[in-house]
């Protein structure tokens, strides 16, 4: 996952993105706040940036958005709803990061996933 300077949850440039970028940039902020809460969940036991950088390394056991999707609804970090709301996205990202061909919201596959989509939570302790 690549690093954003922003420490924001919501970006306008997103916005301005298409519907590809868009889902991509969203998945990547919303993955980084996960990361932020394992980050601070740890932060006692793990004093090495060494080891933080294992953990969420690609091979590392938080590497993916998958797993830390799922560990942070383990955990209780999130609700089962929110849990729910990042699988959407999770599958909308591979969607569009391994599609060849263009994503659009408009189009029928995207539009239920979208609909599927339940009222938000807050990450907890973010």
């Amino acid at each position: 996952m690549q690093k954003r300077d922003s420490d924001q949850t919501s970006d306008p440039d997103l916005l301005k993105e298409s519907d590809r970028g868009a889902v991509l940039v969203g998945a990547c902020i919303l993955e980084e706040q996960l990361e932020k809460s394992f980050t601070r969940l740890f932060s006692e036991r793990i004093s090495t940036n060494r080891l933080q950088r294992e953990i969420f390394d690609y091979s590392g056991p938080l590497g993916t958005f998958s797993a830390k999707i799922k560990l942070s609804y383990a955990l209780g970090l999130i609700s089962k709803e929110t849990y729910s709301n990042l699988e959407i996205v999770r599958k909308l990202r591979n969607k569009v990061a391994h599609g060849k061909e263009p994503f659009s919201f408009s189009s029928e596959s995207a539009i239920k996933l979208v609909n599927s989509f339940t009222s938000t939570e807050s990450v907890k302790n973010g």
